[in-house]
This record gives C-alpha cells, sequence and structure tokens, in this order.
C-alpha cells in the first residue's frame, strides 16, 4: 500500500494511534466491518485528535505496518516531544 508520509508535517505536535470510535453510524455495521476498520485505524496515526468531535478534527500522519509499531512510533515520538528543551 502505497500511503503518504505527513510525519514531518506534524513533527511538533502530538500524536495519537487510532481506533475505532463507536459512533451512530459505526454501531451499524457488522462486526466483520468494524473489525477491519479497527485494524487499519490501529495501524494509523493521527494528530490532533479530539474523541469530542469523534474524531472529525483529526488530521492524517501515516500508516505504519502493524498495530505495535504505530504504538512504539507514537510513543516515540511523542516521548520525544516533550523531552525537547523549550
Amino acid at each position: 500500500m502505497n500511503t503518504p508520509d505527513r510525519r514531518e508535517e506534524f513533527n511538533n505536535v502530538l500524536w495519537q494511534q487510532g481506533r475505532l470510535l463507536l459512533t451512530n453510524i459505526t454501531r451499524r455495521w457488522s462486526k466483520e466491518q468494524r473489525d477491519e476498520a479497527d485494524d487499519i485505524e490501529r495501524r494509523t496515526a493521527f494528530a490532533n485528535f479530539t474523541e469530542s468531535d469523534e474524531g472529525r478534527s483529526r488530521e492524517y500522519v501515516f500508516q505504519f505496518s502493524s498495530h505495535a509499531e504505530c504504538r512504539a512510533a507514537v510513543e516515540r515520538h511523542n516521548y520525544t516531544l516533550a523531552t525537547l528543551p523549550n
């Protein structure tokens, strides 16, 4: 899969690993559809995510090969950002 890489563009903001939110729309999906969407979400890093707007404000950063790779990249990025001198 050829996905855009926007990591440099969002280098100075916190990232969050995606996850499927249960909304009025996603609740109507079959379990298989939810599982497939959640798999994609958990491999994807986002910036500017807020749960209060059900993720509408989030911005795509990058899609990794696995959930674990995404989680590690998000943790490493956010740690690095938090430890940089002001």
